[in-house]
């Protein structure tokens, strides 16, 4: 019973997750609703990662990997709206990938399992 608790909740968060894109793109209409399909994206990313670390016991305690995946959630997730642009960062991100967001939904997934563990 353990292990469909701990293989089904991420498979549950990703189905949950496609309906809900389903049915905002097909009933929703408004001005920015490329921002808000954008942050139920990231959400469900970060939940994703977070719950394929449940499975694992808590190592660490500490609070300052909490921090740190939510500050870069929020950190890439106001890139992607447009908030703000670092050239520092926009070079980093050239390097490693381009103007290529599959790199930065690996963040918010990796992320989300930082905040799991």
């Amino acid at each position: 019973m353990s292990d469909i608790k701990r293989l089904g909740t991420p498979l549950l968060v990703l189905i949950i997750a496609a309906l809900i894109t389903r049915l905002m793109n097909a009933y929703m209409n408004i001005p920015y609703q490329w921002m808000i399909l954008l942050i139920v994206e990231v959400v469900s990313l970060f939940l994703f990662g977070m719950f394929l670390n449940k499975s694992h016991n808590k190592r660490n305690g500490s609070v300052f990997k909490k921090v740190f995946a939510i500050v870069f959630t929020i950190l890439f997730l106001s890139l992607q709206l447009g908030f703000f642009s670092f050239p520092w960062l926009n070079q980093f991100l050239e390097l490693i990938g381009g103007s290529n967001v599959f790199y930065i939904k690996m963040m918010y997934i990796y992320c989300g399992y930082l905040f799991g563990d």
